[in-house]
């Protein structure tokens, strides 16, 4: 470190103590994370299914590659165990790789798409993106203590113990979730805007004040889709304390730095310099906190996924995702000073630069100044969320997912074959192009010459997309046999109703154009039939996103009958054919191939640190009438032997309590609803479910649930483990409005 760099440094301390810009290494979500006192640097290969770790002290030698689950996302590093937690992405599951022994250790089954992982004093925290919520587990015997259900697509996860939080992002809204690690609810939820959007992380100050996400801002309402006026590299700042977004504190890295593509991750250094990687750019934009003010622009890698700050704060390390390599920075210099392979891509040749090429806004035939990739509306293939004013009109953008399997392309069907996208990149990214020559789409790409040959870097980009299949989480485990599904699946393929005339099996699609002009009053224009598959995480709906849920879809549909024919369908009949909308099946063939690997239990358990149990109630309604039908169901769990209790209090005052049979206690009798000798997962149980009987006393009524250990007394409130409470109320069958 320089001496005036040092002395400046000094003097910041000195001055201001613990000042909010000084920042320890996070409790984050990565893909790179630096362990054992910074002796060794493990990091997730995503293309190779991996992970490597590497001894940093012995010239980065790699001393070993462990394979784990298909597409692995992040890593955490339990210290006191010494095991390695891995989400694979593909699976739905956590690989446990014990560090001392280099080897698999086991694995815990997740939610849909896990991605962020972070482990605690007693907890692991998985977020789960495709089926929006935060799985718990206890970090020491691994049972799964609960589910928090979040915003849609959680990603980036930051665990700040200090003050018993964690804080979640969400990748398509740019929304920061704020949970309180002690009761395990949601605190907050703070909005970035509502053009926020790729938000993967959030980096934290070491007094935990503020909060830094690095994210893409969309310009949607820009009617001139130029290469520079609609996405905007940016930096939010949030107030944690007060669970503000600091909007004019915003950071734009085209003007502190450059243009730069997709920021994703960040890390901040002692100085007050935060390190941006950008993943579309291949690069790094160094920031100073202090003055906002650019410090440093570092070349890196394809498509840099990961950063780790050492504790010295001499060295920055990145993961280059499509590289299999890491670069090491100097932080007194800010230059790269080591490149070193971690993983050797096995990809075919072709298939993975045409990867490269779709993750890049580097070169200057795929984009402009660095702005737009076409990762930028499609990450890892999928859709932003959003709509944009083309030429054409305002425009939905679709996910890539088997989209080589429903020619032709766009909503105006003008693309007739995938080496099109050759006019995309000129006109929307800004790049000179893939190949030489005019870009064969004038007056449209189906009239234009063969786009197909002309390059072999478009040709490669064309391979790509046409590899994209549906996540694994897409997949059926059968084709669902309960009543809504079949009866929806029925109305689906009724001719009165009319969804299946354009929208038929396989593909649900006929690849062919429709006039849609007064579907939802738009002007004339003829639109190329979606696929319905995979829609429940592709809002908005119709080609122009004006619909922003199926329920919306349907209901715009029933006003004209202009879109099948369901205006008059039940509201049942309606709710039914949802439910087969939101399950269509997906042929295997299009779906990411099923990994071979079982998810077998962790092979050692541990004794736990802290006795933990969780109770939440759930009561279908808050107001009843006698004959109306009632329904209670608990979700409970806990990391040791426990014993549960269930008490009904009328409005007298007196109790009852319930047994696990449903059966009620003598009045003012204390029976215990469940013993469990073992540590529970978390399970969810229908305590009750009946209808109210006549003679009942009209008034408030409280249902209590307390958990307390297998040799405690529930009299004592010292002894309480768990505790929750629901109040309805039962009323005259005269009085108010409420029905069930």
């Amino acid at each position: 470190m320089s001496k005036w760099r040092c002395c400046f440094l000094l003097f910041f301390v000195f001055f201001f103590g613990s000042n909010s810009l000084l920042s320890k290494e996070n409790n984050r979500s990565t893909s790179i994370a630096l362990i054992e006192n910074d002796s060794h640097l493990i990091v997730t290969n995503q293309e190779s299914n991996s992970i490597s770790i590497i001894n940093v002290q012995q010239d980065y030698e790699k001393i070993g590659e462990i394979p784990v689950g298909s597409r692995p996302q992040t890593i955490a590093f339990d210290a006191l165990h010494k095991n390695i937690f891995v989400s694979n992405q593909n699976e739905g599951t956590l690989s446990i790789i014990n560090f001392d022994s280099l080897s698999n250790a086991g694995c815990l089954e997740t939610n849909l798409a896990p991605f962020g992982v972070v482990v605690g004093e007693h907890l692991i925290f998985v977020s789960n993106q495709e089926s929006h919520n935060v799985t718990v587990y206890d970090k020491s015997n691994f049972v799964r203590l609960k589910t928090i259900n979040t915003e849609k697509f959680p990603r980036g996860l930051n665990l700040y113990e200090e003050k018993d939080r964690l804080y979640v992002t969400h990748f398509k809204n740019g929304k920061l979730t704020v949970i309180n690690t002690n009761t395990l609810e949601i605190d907050s939820v703070i909005n970035m805007g509502s053009n926020a959007s790729l938000s993967q992380s959030v980096i934290i100050t070491d007094d935990g004040k503020y909060g830094y996400l690095p994210q893409t801002f969309s310009n949607t309402i820009n009617t001139s889709l130029q290469f520079d006026s609609t996405v905007f590299p940016s930096v939010s700042v949030v107030d944690l304390e007060n669970g503000a977004n600091l909007r004019k504190k915003r950071i734009g890295l085209d003007i502190v730095d450059r243009p730069v593509g997709i920021p994703l991750e960040s890390a901040l250094n002692s100085s007050g310099d935060l390190y941006i990687v950008n993943s579309a750019s291949d690069d790094i934009s160094v920031v100073n906190l202090s003055n906002t003010g650019g410090v440093a622009h570092i070349e890196v890698g394809r498509n840099p996924k990961g950063i780790a700050l050492s504790h010295s704060q001499q060295r920055v390390y990145i993961d280059n995702a499509l590289d299999g390599t890491v670069s090491a920075i100097d932080i007194e210099t800010n230059l790269e000073i080591e490149n070193f392979e971690v993983t050797r891509l096995e990809e075919n040749a072709r298939l993975l630069n045409g990867r490269r090429i779709f993750n890049s806004s580097s070169r200057s035939d795929l984009s402009r100044d660095q702005w737009v990739a076409c990762s930028t509306c499609h990450f890892d293939g999928g859709d932003d969320g959003n709509s944009w004013f083309f030429t054409d009109g305002l425009r939905n953008t679709p996910s890539l997912f088997g989209v080589s399997e429903t020619p032709p392309f766009h909503w105006s069907g003008n693309l007739d074959e995938l080496q099109d996208v050759e006019v995309t990149i000129r006109d929307v990214q800004g790049g000179t192009g893939l190949a030489i020559g005019e870009s064969n789409c004038s007056p449209s790409c189906d009239q234009g010459m063969p786009n197909k040959f002309r390059s072999e870097d478009l040709d490669d980009l064309a391979l790509y997309l046409t590899s994209l299949k549906f996540p694994s989480s897409a997949r059926l485990e059968s084709i669902p046999q309960y009543f809504p599904y079949k009866k929806g699946e029925a109305l689906f393929f009724d001719e009165k109703v009319g969804c299946a005339s354009c929208h038929y099996p396989p593909l649900y699609s006929d690849g062919l154009k429709h006039n849609l002009s007064s579907t939802v009053g738009n002007i004339a224009s003829f639109i190329d039939t979606p696929s319905l598959r995979g829609l429940t995480n592709s809002a908005p709906y119709f080609h122009d996103g004006s619909a922003s849920s199926l329920e919306e879809v349907l209901q715009l549909s029933s006003q004209k009958d202009q879109h099948g024919s369901v205006s008059h369908l039940s509201i049942l009949q309606k709710q039914d054919l949802l439910t087969f909308l939101k399950r269509i099946p997906i042929a295997e063939t299009s779906i990411e191939p099923e990994e071979s690997q079982s998810c077998l239990p962790p092979s050692q358990v541990f004794g736990i640190t802290r006795v933990m149990a969780y109770s939440d109630l759930q009561l279908n309604n808050t107001f009843f009438r006698i004959g109306g039908r009632i329904t209670l169901t608990l979700e409970s769990s806990s990391n040791t032997p426990t014993i549960t209790y269930v008490a009904i209090i009328p409005p007298s005052g007196n109790f009852y309590t319930i047994s696990a049979d449903g059966s009620m206690s003598d009045l003012n009798v204390i029976t215990s609803y469940e013993t469990s000798f073992t540590p529970k997962e978390q399970i969810r149980k229908a305590i009750v479910n009946t209808t109210l009987p006549k003679g009942l006393e009209l008034g408030e009524y409280k249902i209590l649930v307390v958990t307390v250990g297998i040799d405690k007394e529930v009299t004592n409130s010292e002894n309480w483990l768990s505790f929750d409470e629901v109040v309805f109320e039962i009323i005259n069958n005269g009085q108010g409005t409420f029905t069930l």
